[in-house]
């Protein structure tokens, strides 16, 4: 029986049935970017309490907490291709959902699609206001995306952010209401460490890597293939380390991260102030190892995880603006420093001043996702199956 069919109260009440379009090809892989992180974090916690299928582009067969159905097929085409509507009209007629969930904007259109044919809710997961991005990178279309964005947010039923900044641009820029809008931050698996732990991971990590224990121990890690992320690792090496040296600043920076390019990476290796580790499988021992995180992006800062892992564990973060958009110092305040993009000496006066400390961070008040959706079908619930 269907969630919306109804039932007696307690015992008819059937577990939230949740369709998801999902355009990751990596979301079955070993590695994962941040967008990754942040979708798995995503379907995991709906797992918890839904039974879950997840229409994807990563073949079947994957160990997951949920169904996986390979759906969307083939390049770029596949967010636009009427052979991928058709599967996941099959695919929706076949599991009947309650709601239908998409991670990104770009199978959007198929979810608000299915959502009308079905008669069911359609809730627009967003990992970060998608027009900025592209007119940061400076794509001469993000304007057509600006008018695809709010077509999109106006017609989901529920737009979830990862930040309450992104959500407070949706409502002034896109004019949703207060109702139709709502942040649930990524569950993350990242804690606080105590400064005991955190005394003991930085010891390590000095000893490892030949770090001066004496000197500020900063962080920098991302898909290092990201174009965006490559210029930050320029703004490093040109204006943020130049500055450091002439302001004799004992400090190392730390980079986590693979597909760098071979002359960045020489480059990088070839100052004594740098580190670079390639992929790291865990990356809490470093977290906790570092006296900060920076995040010095001059464009497309995208989901912002780099700040979010960070700011979660309870480490320190200084951004640009690019690099924390949507994540604001009222959310964060004395563990998040955001001065303007190209502003580097405000950036590195935020390092040298007054050097952040690591301490707990504050407990958000957010309503759990299971909450926010089963109030969108009160005849199901995400207890549990009925008995």
């Amino acid at each position: 029986m269907n969630a919306s069919q109804g039932g007696a109260a307690g015992i008819g009440r059937q577990r939230l049935s949740i369709l998801e379009l999902n355009p990751l090809r990596e979301l079955a892989s070993d590695r994962a970017n941040g967008g990754v992180l942040c979708a798995r974090a995503f379907l995991d916690e709906l797992a918890r309490f839904a039974d879950l299928t997840v229409a994807g582009s990563t073949p079947s067969g994957a160990a997951t907490p949920y169904r996986l159905e390979y759906t969307f097929r083939g390049g770029l085409f596949r967010f636009f291709s009427p052979q991928s509507f058709r599967r996941a009209l099959r695919l929706a007629r076949r599991t009947r959902p309650d709601i239908i969930t998409f991670n990104f904007p770009w199978l959007g259109w198929i979810g608000i699609a299915l959502a009308r044919i079905l008669g069911v809710s359609a809730v627009y997961r967003s990992h970060n206001v998608e027009f900025l991005r592209l007119r940061e990178l400076g794509y001469v279309w993000w304007r057509l995306f600006f008018v695809y964005e709010r077509w999109l947010c106006r017609n989901a039923d529920l737009v979830l952010t990862v930040c309450r900044g992104d959500e407070r641009i949706y409502r002034s820029v896109f004019g949703l209401r207060p109702d139709r809008t709502r942040t649930v931050p990524p569950h993350l698996d990242t804690v606080f460490r105590s400064s005991d732990t955190r005394a003991r991971a930085r010891g390590e990590l000095c000893r490892r890597l030949g770090l001066d224990p004496a000197s500020t121990i900063m962080l920098f890690f991302g898909a290092l293939e990201y174009q965006p992320n490559r210029q930050a690792l320029v703004n490093l090496r040109d204006e943020v380390v130049p500055r450091l040296r002439r302001r004799a600043a004992a400090f190392s920076v730390i980079v986590c991260g693979e597909r760098l390019e071979v002359g960045l990476r020489r480059s990088l290796e070839s100052l004594p102030e740098f580190r670079l580790l390639g992929w790291v499988d865990d990356l809490e021992p470093v977290l906790a190892g570092v006296d900060l995180l920076v995040s010095p992006l001059s464009s497309g800062g995208g989901i912002k995880m780099k700040c979010l892992l960070a700011l979660r564990s309870g480490c320190p973060v200084v951004a640009t603006r690019s690099g924390a958009r949507g994540v604001t110092t009222r959310e964060w305040p004395n563990l998040l420093h955001v001065v303007g993009n190209s502003a580097w000496d405000d950036f590195v006066s935020a390092l040298i001043a007054q050097p952040p400390k690591a301490q707990a961070p504050p407990t958000p008040t957010v309503v759990p996702l299971e909450t926010v959706l089963s109030a969108l079908c009160p005849g199901a619930t995400g207890g549990g199956r009925p008995e």
